[in-house]
């Protein structure tokens, strides 16, 4: 079977791509993963699917549907925030958990051969949140914050950097954030804290434990977090 996997957006991997491809390549099938829309007019694909993240894309994903309107799409740029799934003009709206049926999506090892300028490593130490904003509804979507992966589960190995990127939405709610911190100190590891952590629930004891790793920016030079910087 021949795949097609288009990211909309984003400058990061996309780990849901990613893992799509590792478990269609399993199974013997051809992937190509392309985040330019002029690729995607060429080729035979018996399966389409792509992912948006923010919802400013919309022009780009209506141009992807008028080339692929059957492919299979997820992502919060093809979804309301608040529901989980949902029908997108022609589009069949999807996460992975329906695609992949045979195994469980988040222990699939994610393949990074389409991003071969990405050295860095991807993924959720956990999920859900223990806020339920407006804005966001993660809690709705994801559940209650749980831990999902330790560091060394999400960093490829060697011979990759300790460079790790987190893509969790509440750092600090889940229980088991001063093990994966002492992870981090012990280990070495150089942590993006993506998508931010909430400045109003950090207590002193996790300011601490944070000031002994080493947090940065997206490129792993600079120690920062979200904009702030710290000594």
């Amino acid at each position: 079977m021949n795949v097609l996997l288009f990211q909309v957006d984003g400058k990061f991997p996309n780990l849901a791509l990613m893992r799509l491809a590792a478990w269609h390549r399993a199974k013997g099938d051809a992937v190509f993963l392309t985040p330019f829309l002029r690729d995607v007019r060429f080729g035979e694909f018996e399966r389409v699917y792509s992912s948006s993240i923010f919802e400013f894309s919309k022009s780009r994903r209506e141009q992807f549907a008028d080339i692929y309107p059957r492919a299979i799409v997820g992502g919060d740029g093809y979804k309301p925030i608040w529901n989980d799934l949902t029908v997108i003009g022609r589009n069949r709206g999807s996460n992975l958990r329906e695609v992949i049926i045979d195994c469980n999506p988040d222990e699939i090892t994610p393949d990074y051969s389409d991003y071969p300028r990405f050295d860095a490593s991807i993924g959720y130490s956990m999920r859900g949140c223990r806020l339920d904003c407006a804005f966001c509804r993660m809690k709705t979507r994801e559940g209650e914050a749980r831990h999902v992966a330790a560091l060394g589960k999400i960093w490829r190995g060697d011979p990759w950097p300790k460079h790790v990127v987190l893509l969790d939405n509440d750092f600090f709610g889940q229980k088991e954030w001063s093990e994966v911190l002492s992870e981090a100190a012990d280990g070495g590891f150089k942590i993006c804290f993506n998508q931010g952590i909430n400045i109003r629930l950090v207590n002193a004891e996790q300011a601490q434990a944070l000031s002994k790793i080493y947090y940065c920016d997206d490129q792993f030079k600079t120690r920062r977090k979200r904009g702030a910087h710290f000594s």
